[in-house]
């Protein structure tokens, strides 16, 4: 069962591989990204030693992981809303794997070669050029590691939900913007969480968006140690078993329609 997964995710990083144009067109934009966000900050330090507790060297640092991870905690919406418009998901229905796992495995296939061929030469060509700081601790480091998997299949979760909006919405381009704006500003991925006012950060604290950058990298530069740290794991976990549940909820329910449309 789990071979079948891995073949799947095995195709994807060769039909990643394929494509050299997207390849280097993405590369290109993600790195306008990057440097135009650093810029940002290094403009709005202006001679400042501190800013809400972040110096400037650590707020790159954390600017540079946020905006690459924020790239890969997305899913498969796209695809799954595609079948579901074109009728072809009464096919993929019958096929001997559960959809779900089918689109995640493909998705985390893609997620896996592009970090490799993207993220690591960009990580790396920062490093150098704006001397990015390395994890507080060897725990934090492995930590980091740990959450930024458990993140790209959290956010594979919460958009397979989006994508299964299509049985109900003829359009799903409005709801896709809303769900990116929603989860670059919502996770930490365009300013630190604990730069938003109190009542702001307790609001995204009770939501899944925190546990997709702001955890991960809030644990890469120490901005969250100790006990809280543990906590912050131990929540992320829970909100990948809570979307799951709603996940297969929502499928079910769509399901019945595609039986009394479907015949």
């Amino acid at each position: 069962m789990v071979k079948k997964y891995l073949m799947l995710a095995k195709s994807s990083i060769h039909l990643d591989i394929a494509y050299p144009a997207w390849y280097w067109s993405h590369l290109i934009v993600t790195f306008s990204k990057l440097v135009l966000m650093v810029s940002f900050w290094s403009a709005v330090f202006d001679g400042k030693q501190l800013i809400n507790g972040w110096d400037l060297s650590s707020l790159i640092t954390y600017t540079v992981l946020s905006m690459l991870l924020n790239e890969y905690v997305n899913g498969a919406s796209w695809e799954l809303s595609n079948l579901i418009r074109t009728g072809q998901i009464s096919v993929e229905l019958l096929r001997p794997y559960d959809l779900h796992f089918r689109l995640m495995a493909q998705d985390v296939g893609a997620t896996i070669s592009n970090m490799m061929r993207t993220a690591v030469p960009l990580v790396l060509f920062m490093a150098f050029v704006y001397h990015l700081q390395f994890p507080v601790t060897i725990l934090a480091g492995i930590l980091f590691l740990w959450t930024v998997m458990v993140a790209i299949v959290l956010g594979n979760l919460i958009d397979l939900i989006i994508g299964t909006m299509a049985f109900w919405l003829e359009n799903m381009w409005g709801l896709r913007v809303f769900k990116a704006a929603l989860f670059l500003f919502f996770n930490g991925a365009l300013i630190p969480l604990n730069m938003f006012p109190d009542w702001l950060q307790y609001l995204c604290m009770w939501t899944p968006f925190p546990s997709l950058v702001y955890t991960p990298v809030g644990i890469f530069t120490g901005r969250i140690v100790g006990e809280p740290m543990w906590i912050a794991c131990f929540i992320q976990l829970l909100w990948v078993v809570v979307i799951f549940i709603v996940l297969r909820l929502v499928w079910r329910v769509a399901l019945r329609k595609v039986t009394v449309f479907g015949g």
